[in-house]
Formats: C-alpha cells, structure tokens, sequence
C-alpha cells in the first residue's frame, strides 16, 4: 500500500508541474507515468478495490505492467497479422459458442464452473447506468477480445511450428536417407 501511494503521490507532483515522467520502455515505447497509472486503475477497477496487503498490491502492480506489455508488443502484431475479432464472433463469444477463460470465470455457474450467458446477461441489467459498472464491463469485453485474439495469434504461431517442423523433419530423414545410400 505504500508503494502505491508513493506512485500516485509523485505522479500528482508530477502532473502538477506539468511532467509526465517516463516509468519504463516497452518494445521501443516510452511508458509514461500517467499511462501506468491509468493501466493501474483499470487493474483496480476489475480487482474491486484498493489492495488489501502488500502482495495483493504487487500482484496489482505486475498486471498493470503487463496489460502494458500486452497493449505495446501484441496488439500492433495482431493488427498486421490481420488479427482480429469481429463484432459477429465476439456475440458468438457471449453467447457461449466460443469458449472464453474469462468469462467462465465471471460468469461461471458455481456447480460445474462452466460459463453462463444467463450469468453476464443478469449482470449487465444489474449494472446498467452505473458508470463504474460500464467501466468493469468494458474492460471486460477489452479483455475477452484480447485473450480471442490472443488465442488466435497462438493457434497461427503453433501451426506455423507444426509445418516448420513437419517440413524439418521430412527434411532430416531425406538427409540421412541419402547419407546411407552413399555409405
């Protein structure tokens, strides 16, 4: 909790001088001060609240950083991949007929664990006209689209390991098949 504290008070003084100090660098980006602390309030945000305990407050610290990571290294490659999840398959997504980690875990049934589209309807009429409920919402639907994407990203990088490696090791054979003719 002091940790954070110290943060947000020297991004205060900061702000109030006109700065916007740089915290760190991903993949060639600057990260400023107030872009961590943005990533930071929308971790706090999803965890309901101000951290409880120091590790509490670390494990907030570490997801902020990494929803940076995310943002700065894997976004820009979905978009030139041609990665993305469309407006028709992510209503499938809550739907429940594509699979998501996400909403399995919100929106899971208690008994089997599985998700329930029931489950997100009811909370979405429980939080309408609630700002801070929309704001959960859509960093929700920013998370599902993302770990979709994701997913998608890791089935084309697997299937690409597939095929190099296929092709390497019907390579490697023909290799040492014309090693054993010559001997």
């Amino acid at each position: 909790v002091a940790l954070v504290a110290f943060i947000i008070g020297a991004w205060l003084e900061n702000r109030q001088a006109g700065q916007d100090p740089k915290v760190g660098e991903i993949d060639g980006d600057d990260i400023h001060y107030s872009e961590f602390v943005n990533a930071y309030e929308e971790i706090k945000l999803q965890m309901g609240g101000e951290p409880t305990d120091y590790m509490q407050s670390m494990r907030m610290l570490n997801a902020a950083w990494q929803s940076l990571v995310s943002e700065h290294v894997f976004t820009p490659d979905f978009k030139k991949l041609g990665i993305w999840v469309g407006e028709e398959e992510f209503q499938a997504i809550l739907n429940g007929e594509i699979y998501s980690a996400i909403l399995a875990q919100a929106f899971g049934d208690p008994q089997t664990g599985t998700y329930n589209p029931q489950n997100y309807q009811l909370f979405c009429a429980q939080i309408a006209g609630s700002p801070q409920g929309e704001q959960i919402l859509a960093l929700i639907k920013k998370q599902i689209r993302f770990e979709r994407a994701m997913n998608k990203y890791t089935d084309l990088v697997r299937s690409g390991d597939y095929i190099v490696t296929g092709l390497g090791a019907a390579e490697g054979r023909a290799f040492l098949s014309a090693l054993h003719t010559i001997a």
